[in-house]
């Protein structure tokens, strides 16, 4: 399913490069108890095994088609999109990094290994968040849903192209974020349409750059889709993809960016 063409792409490219703990046969981490509310480092989920809140209302479910699911007292508001994947569980990893594996094979991440023993706690507020000191990653940044178009309006491949394809292939959709505007516009166009922006660095998103900022256009900026995130000893670094940088039009392309001033990302939803 289209939900995951990207995701895994970029997942076995980065584990390949660096390291990072979403390769194929990741030892199998001890499971949680069914029914508590945190997931510690090393400890997972199996098929119809879930995490409740304190006060019982919101339960986060892996169910046994492979989907893990957000329940509220009115429903579903958040999941992971990957319905059919029957026997997957989902590992809190020792490297921070929240990965759903089926058969050895990583099919969804947070893309936030490196935040060493983080946890993640269904909490009373309805939120499902990742801690490692601070939040680094929560199911409110990702159920925030704006107007959308039905299909992408750019004619090449280029930078713009290429951020309407990744949000398209993790959340199901085509945003409305281009009206009248240049890539550097889509910050603003984004909150104007009811999306969620955050100016910290993130995951599962769209970066928006402004002119001249990590080498995007002096003229019209750049956009790219990121997938991890790491802090480093002289600050955070996003993991980007993107089109029309570094190759030209069409050419896909990778890199790591130290976020500065000028980078503001905008989340993209799963249901």
């Amino acid at each position: 399913m289209e939900s995951k063409v990207f995701t895994r792409r970029g997942a076995l490219a980065l584990a390949a490069a660096t390291g990072a703990a979403v390769a194929v046969g990741a030892p199998r981490a001890a499971f949680a108890g069914s029914g508590t509310n945190v997931l510690r480092a090393g400890e997972s989920l199996g098929a119809n095994q879930y995490l409740r809140s304190p006060n019982g209302r919101y339960t986060a479910a892996m169910q046994g088609d492979g989907n893990f699911v957000l329940y509220t007292p009115t429903g579903a508001r958040w999941s992971t999109r990957t319905g059919g994947q029957n026997g997957a569980g989902i590992v809190m990893q020792g490297d921070g990094n929240l990965v759903m594996y089926r058969n050895g094979a990583a099919i969804w991440h947070t893309g936030t290994a490196g935040y060493t023993g983080a946890s993640l706690i269904m909490q009373d507020d309805g939120n499902l968040v990742m801690y490692r000191g601070a939040a680094i990653w929560a199911t409110s940044w990702h159920w925030v849903w704006g107007r959308t178009q039905p299909g992408n309006p750019n004619g090449q491949k280029d930078c713009s192209w290429y951020a309407y394809e990744r949000f398209r292939g993790f959340s199901g959709v085509y945003p409305n974020l281009s009206v009248g505007g240049f890539a550097h516009t889509w910050n603003e166009t984004a909150v104007a349409q009811g999306w969620l922006v955050i100016n910290d660095p993130k995951t599962q998103c769209v970066v928006c750059f402004e002119r001249g900022v990590a080498g995007a256009s002096t003229t019209n900026g750049h956009l790219g889709w990121v997938d991890f995130m790491q802090q480093r000893s002289d600050g955070p670094y996003v993991h980007v993809w993107e089109m029309n940088f570094g190759g030209g039009i069409g050419i896909e392309h990778q890199r790591w960016v130290k976020h500065q001033a000028g980078m503001s990302y905008i989340m993209a939803p799963q249901l």
